[in-house]
Order: structure tokens, then sequence, then C-alpha cells
């Protein structure tokens, strides 16, 4: 299969290439990707995921284990957030289910509790991945 589209893709590039290659697009989907554009400029979030680490009743408790997610994973960008009546250190943002089971796999080895959440992703933290 793999061989089958490499060469479909490579006699695509040689027509490219010699100018030959014409693509042309239907009006439907013209309008149809205009559409797609415009209605995600619009929403100011989108589905995914973030790795809940911590959740206590005691907010310095909370403070020490973000302190300590933060100092053995600076890569990842955390927050906690209050949950009457827990505090809750939650982490990353997924917009891929994948990424987001390869991190949870690597931030167990240390935080064994920790757990996929499903989350709304503001569209500014989507855009800085």
């Amino acid at each position: 299969m793999k061989l089958m589209l490499m060469l479909c893709f490579a006699y695509g590039l040689g027509q490219a290439q010699t100018g030959r290659l014409q693509v042309i697009e239907s009006p439907a989907i013209t309008r149809l990707n205009d559409y797609f554009i415009q209605y995600n400029l619009k929403r100011a979030d989108f589905p995914g995921w973030r790795i809940q680490v911590f959740a206590s009743t005691d907010r310095r408790e909370m403070e020490s284990a973000l302190s300590n997610f933060r100092s053995r994973f600076p890569q990842y960008s955390s927050k906690w957030l209050l949950n009457d009546p827990y505090y809750q250190i939650r982490v990353g943002v997924f917009t891929e289910y994948s990424e987001a089971m390869r991190s949870l796999n690597e931030i167990r080895k240390t935080f064994r509790s920790a757990t996929l959440v499903s989350d709304r992703i503001r569209r500014e933290e989507v855009l800085n991945l």
C-alpha cells in the first residue's frame, strides 16, 4: 500500500514539474472549505485533553505537588483549578489522543495516579502548540 502511494506521489510530482498536472476544484468544495475556515475562526475553544496529575482538598498539598510537577516536567504547561472542594492540577494541551496517551504514560512513571481528562482547549492554547 505504501509503495503504491509513493509511486502515485512520484508520478504526480513528475507531472507537476513538467507543468502538465492541473487540479480543478469543484465550486462546492471551495464553498465548503470557506465555510470550514469561517466556522473555526468563530470558535473560542476546541475539544481536547489534559492530564490530571493531582486532586486534594488541601491547598498547601496541591501547591507542593504543583511545584514538584513543574520542576520534574517543565516542558508541560500546568495549572490548578478549584472544583469545590477539590484542588486539581491539570497539565498539557492535547488535541490528539495518541499524543495525550504518550505523555500520560511518561508522567505516570512519576505521578502514578495521573489520568487523562477531556477538556475544552482555548484557541490561543491550540495556536501556541
